[in-house]
């Protein structure tokens, strides 16, 4: 049995044998006053639905040592570039395609990875590359990332990971 829980401001679980439910439920770390407040919230849900799997999602927040100890290699992330390239405190969203094409790479890629207290530190799982062609701008190379990371969630969930 692997539920997993897809954390993008809200929880989205699967339930067994592959259906999805949605199970919205917004935890607004602001709100909530702290950091320690905010990731207990989300324990209290991931643990009411039996979560054994998180995706973040555009979750954008670093989590804590304690948060991540607990779902150890059970956290996974999806890091629009090639780790250990590109990637770190600072190193989210378009900010990671506008330093490669800063920087003057020819390729670039998406990472898949378990998710530990350092950002983008965690044991790769998977890595696709793409090419970089000139006079691609940060837009197109945005375009052909998200292809490929959702290429590699299709990969990620027919495949085992081992531990």
């Amino acid at each position: 049995r692997i539920q997993k829980a897809i954390l993008h401001n809200c929880c989205d679980y699967v339930k067994p044998g592959g259906v999805l439910v949605y199970a919205t439920c917004t935890i607004l770390r602001k709100e909530l006053g702290s950091q320690e407040a905010f990731e207990k919230q989300i324990m209290e849900v991931l643990s009411a639905n039996q979560i054994d799997v998180i995706v973040l999602a555009g979750f954008m927040c670093i989590l804590s040592k304690d948060f991540t100890d607990r779902y150890k290699d059970r956290i996974i992330n999806v890091h629009p570039s090639l780790i250990p390239s590109f990637c770190g405190k600072g190193f989210y969203g378009l900010k990671v395609h506008e330093e490669a094409l800063k920087y003057g790479v020819k390729v670039t890629g998406a990472t898949v990875h378990f998710v530990n207290e350092i950002p983008d530190g965690g044991r790769i799982i998977l890595q696709k590359a793409v090419e970089i062609k000139d006079g691609d701008f940060r837009e197109l190379i945005e375009a052909l990332m998200q292809k490929h990371v959702e290429e590699l969630k299709e990969l990620y969930n027919t495949r085992e990971i081992e531990k």
